[in-house]
């Protein structure tokens, strides 16, 4: 039985091989891996028989890339709580061994 994390990873790996993605897929690589799909299999795009069909893919296809983003979100707002949490106004930043700003 998978654990949570487990689950949540194949959920991720899952909404990439949807988008046609790599695991080193960049944010601008995302979008266009999505805007491409989306005007490929557009429901417009297609006759009426097909329709449902399509209607279906563009579900799936929207419902991967939002999991992308909200992943890729996820950790650009723990980047940044980090970043934040670790500078410390009150200590010196050091630009070279042994040279200390503000000294």
């Amino acid at each position: 039985m998978q654990n949570k994390r487990d689950m949540y990873y194949s959920k991720i790996e899952k909404a990439r091989r949807i988008l046609g993605l790599g695991k080193k897929a960049t944010l601008g690589e995302i979008k266009k891996a999505y805007r491409d799909l989306v005007k490929k299999n557009h429901p417009d795009r297609h006759s009426e028989e097909d329709k449902a069909i399509y209607d279906r893919k563009i579900a799936r296809i929207n419902q991967a890339y939002e999991e992308l983003m909200a992943y890729v979100a996820q950790f650009e707002i723990s980047f940044e709580k980090d970043i934040v949490e670790q500078y410390d106004p009150e200590k010196p930043i050091r630009r070279f061994k042994g040279d200390w700003l503000g000294q």
